[in-house]
């Protein structure tokens, strides 16, 4: 369960968010959560993409429209101010490849700042892992799990329980052949001992 949702303006699709859940809106994010029927608690943009009238029951954080950090950047940083533990983020994906990726440094900068984040889009679950190890549960509703070297390369990858299991290996960014592995048992088992790698489930 996250302890914030962000949701940005990319891409729309349904979802839902627990009662407790503290939401944020990135600008037209604004839009894709009113689609959800979900009330923002904070809505923050330079509202450059949205046009509408701001609910009066939310609190509002007003950006200029020159600034250094993208919207949904500015809404991640908030969240880690406010010491939210878990982070996930929703609608980031979209015709915008800058924004994507910025999206995915998002994650770093969570990582970084000793919190827990994800993007969710409509048929995938993204996160990050640095010199860590984690469990993987196996899923209905993911098939796939792959592992990107976007922030350089990695080395010391050992993955157990799936259909290609590694020991000790090196994922470089000019080859990234850790690209749709299966589960195969009740979960899965990843260490990696040096390096930065996208853990994408998807479907």
């Amino acid at each position: 369960m996250s302890d914030c949702a962000i949701i940005a303006g990319g891409d729309f699709f349904e979802f839902s968010l627990p009662q407790n859940c503290y939401v944020i809106a990135a600008d037209s994010g604004l839009e894709n959560a009113v689609k959800n029927n979900i009330s923002p608690n904070l809505i923050v943009g330079d509202f450059d993409s949205y046009k509408g009238e701001l609910p009066n029951d939310a609190e509002i954080i007003t950006l200029p429209a020159e600034k250094n950090e993208t919207d949904l950047f500015y809404c991640v940083k908030e969240a880690v101010k406010r010491k939210f533990r878990f982070i996930d983020i929703y609608c980031s994906q979209g015709d915008r490849p800058d924004h994507t990726l910025a999206a995915y440094c998002a994650l770093l900068y969570i990582k970084e700042n000793g919190a827990h984040g994800k993007i969710i889009t409509a048929n995938a679950e993204i996160r990050l892992i640095r010199n860590e190890s984690t469990f993987i549960k196996k899923s209905q509703k993911y098939k796939y799990l792959s592992f990107l070297p976007i922030f350089g390369d990695a080395e010391g990858l050992t993955i157990t329980g799936v259909k290609y299991p590694l020991k000790n290996a090196a994922v470089s960014c000019d080859n990234p052949y850790t690209v749709s592995n299966e589960i195969t048992s009740a979960c899965a088992t990843v260490d990696i001992k040096n390096g930065c790698l996208l853990l994408i489930q998807t479907s």
